[in-house]
């Protein structure tokens, strides 16, 4: 395993590469066995830097914004802070603008506040389970979306987006955008119909290559 200083990635706040670091040691996971890699460290130190460019947001401003705990080793609380990070880039090249993450309260706030298109957003964002056993997407997201739906109802945003961040995985990668896209519109429909959700709801999965949003945005 090739390994650089640490000082050559300066984008990613000190805190967060010794929480990287602890990680790295703590865990048995083979996926954050490679995360002091150089690859992977060029990545998380591009993520930084324009999430910071996007956000006008220091990176120390930035992770300060992310509900991150130092001392949270599981699989989530890296992989929170890495979702959010990609949501804020492709919410960039979307089109949205004044992207502002919102720090956590004690009364639970959406993730993220932005505009596009003379409209403000709410989103909220969750990823996929990591792991390799076969899991019902549209049951997990419809879970997470009942989970999340009070944060999210918090939010300033007059539009609702839930964002679901799919952890890589080669057997996700096989459904198609058209899949997506009609999961998306099963879930819809089941939240309203079922769970009686009303108002401005968009919902979002985002894959390593693409995304998909239903009602399209």
């Amino acid at each position: 395993m090739q390994t650089m200083n640490m000082t050559d990635y300066p984008s990613i706040p000190k805190s967060f590469l010794e929480y990287m670091k602890k990680l790295h040691s703590k865990t048995d996971k083979k996926l954050y066995k490679k995360l002091l890699d150089v690859e992977v460290l060029k990545d998380i130190e591009s993520k930084f830097k324009n999430g910071s460019k996007i956000t006008n947001l220091t990176p120390k401003e930035l992770l300060g914004k992310i509900d991150f705990k130092l001392n949270d080793l599981t699989e989530t609380g890296f992989d929170s802070v890495i979702a959010e990070l990609r949501v804020i880039h492709l919410l960039d090249e979307k089109g949205f603008q004044d992207i502002r993450p919102v720090k956590a309260q004690k009364v639970p706030r959406p993730d993220i506040e932005c505009q596009r298109k003379n409209s403000t957003f709410s989103v909220e964002i969750f990823c996929s389970p990591n792991t390799s056993n076969r899991w019902n997407l549209k049951k997990y997201y419809i879970g997470k979306a009942n989970q999340k739906k009070k944060q999210i109802d918090n939010g300033n945003g007059e539009n609702k987006l839930l964002m679901l961040v799919l952890n890589s995985s080669p057997a996700r990668e096989l459904q198609s955008a058209e899949d997506y896209s009609n999961t998306l519109k099963d879930v819809l429909s089941e939240l309203q119909t079922l769970y009686l959700w009303e108002g401005d709801y968009f919902l979002g999965i985002m894959t390593s290559g693409d995304c998909v949003f239903h009602p399209d945005i």
